[in-house]
């Protein structure tokens, strides 16, 4: 994909603007080998629970009408679609009515992200990151990683991309910086900063509850967050 460098006017997200096959675009007796041979390299990486919740609740519910489009506007009673705008921007409301009506507002942005992934992949895993250590993560599993087409032999993809970025050559966004090390999404929102400002007891309490998946899974090792433990 010649747009592989840009970030600007160029939808990364859409499959048809990236032309990044997905695991779910082979046959199932490939998609089961490239999971489980050790000649390709598996990651995820993911973001603390609490954390990623409220930045969905902050990016799609105050920052965005996403929330009442995909959650609101579904529920099946009409005193339900206006007690949910009405409180639109409040995290206890969004709470409730994602977690009460799992399929009028089920969505990816606040799916459990360890729901995405079937359990019996995990041990196939090589490389599991966390957004809070993206840049030290991300740079440890470049450094795995070596390509056929590469003209010096051995060469990583840190040291290749990683270290110094790419440059401006072949049409791409000017980045000098280390891979990851300037950050353009259009959405910072730097959540991990702000959760007491938005938690109670209460909501932790329910996120602890109705996330508890995303704790469950022995391979996966968040940080430790307990918002009011001590109070």
């Amino acid at each position: 994909n010649p747009n592989w460098c840009k970030t600007r006017g160029f939808n990364a997200h859409d499959p048809k603007m990236n032309k990044i096959k997905t695991l779910g675009e082979f046959d199932v007796e490939i998609a089961t080998a490239m999971m489980t041979s050790p000649a390709w390299t598996k990651a995820a990486i993911l973001r603390e629970p609490k954390e990623r919740v409220l930045s969905a609740f902050l990016d799609k519910a105050v920052k965005e009408d996403y929330y009442v489009r995909k959650c609101c506007d579904r529920l099946p009673a009409e005193d339900l679609k206006q007690q949910c705008k009405k409180n639109e921007e409040d995290f206890a409301s969004f709470l409730h009515f994602v977690t009460e009506y799992p399929e009028e507002c089920f969505d990816v942005h606040w799916e459990p992200q360890i729901a995405k992934i079937d359990q019996k992949w995990f041990p196939y895993i090589d490389t599991i990151g966390y957004q809070h250590d993206l840049l030290n993560n991300a740079q440890a599993l470049l450094k795995t990683l070596t390509s056929q087409r590469d003209d010096k032999p051995q060469r990583t993809a840190w040291r290749r991309y990683g270290m110094k970025g790419w440059g401006s050559e072949n049409g791409c966004e000017n980045r000098t910086r280390s891979f990851l090390e300037e950050n353009t999404s259009s959405h910072q929102l730097n959540t991990g900063d702000h959760l007491k400002e938005w938690y109670t007891p209460e909501t932790e309490k329910i996120v602890e509850e109705k996330w508890a998946i995303e704790w469950n899974q022995k391979e996966v090792n968040f940080p430790e967050i307990h918002l009011f433990n001590d109070e």
